[in-house]
């Protein structure tokens, strides 16, 4: 079973990107406590997988996209926000994000006022400027507003997406910031989709 499953495996990390920055450069893949290990060798400590193990065994009605390969579902689509670089500026942070997906990379600058900043977390010691960008992503994600980066020139009507401020999202989104407010305290209801 398990080598039916590495070489399962290793047709969906060709199949589909998901996974292809956790399997890059690892030779031993692990399976333990039921998630997904990469080793770079014997000696090395595993490197742990977003995704659980179940992910790759059989649909889940959890998912909300499945890329399927002879039959196995192999991924759950899903999209992956990193800060790759935090600059500490006069009046607040400067933040290079990329938010990556199995079908696209983007990459956007986006700048966080100080005085905002304390505005959105005035009770909350314990978050930091990195939390209200993540939950600023999520939040155009929830909208499903298009992250693909774009060329050209912007008329005052389109949103910047590949550089913005904080404060300029809410012009675009009015609804945005008492989003922000309640994820950030905790006090925000989901509703499943």
């Amino acid at each position: 079973m398990s080598l039916l499953f590495l070489s399962l495996f290793t047709t969906a990390t060709q199949h589909c990107n998901c996974y292809r920055r956790q399997v890059k450069n690892h030779s031993a893949v692990v399976i333990h406590k039921n998630r997904l290990l990469f080793k770079k060798s014997f000696y090395s400590h595993p490197l742990v997988v977003s995704a659980p193990l179940s992910h790759f065994y059989g649909n889940l009605p959890s998912s909300h996209v499945n890329h399927t390969y002879r039959g196995w579902s192999m991924c759950q689509q899903q999209q992956q926000i990193e800060i790759q670089k935090t600059f500490k500026t006069n009046g607040g942070w400067m933040f290079e994000v990329e938010v990556n997906d199995s079908r696209q990379l983007s990459r956007h600058t986006v700048l966080l006022g100080k005085g905002l900043f304390e505005e959105l977390v005035a009770e909350h010691t314990d978050k930091t400027p990195e939390t209200v960008i993540i939950t600023v992503f999520n939040y155009l994600i929830e909208r499903k507003v298009v992250l693909k980066n774009t060329q050209g020139v912007f008329d005052s009507s389109q949103f910047p997406i590949n550089y913005f401020s904080v404060r300029q999202l809410f012009y675009f989104y009015p609804d945005c910031k008492e989003y922000l407010k309640q994820s950030l305290d905790g006090t925000r209801i989901k509703f499943p989709s």
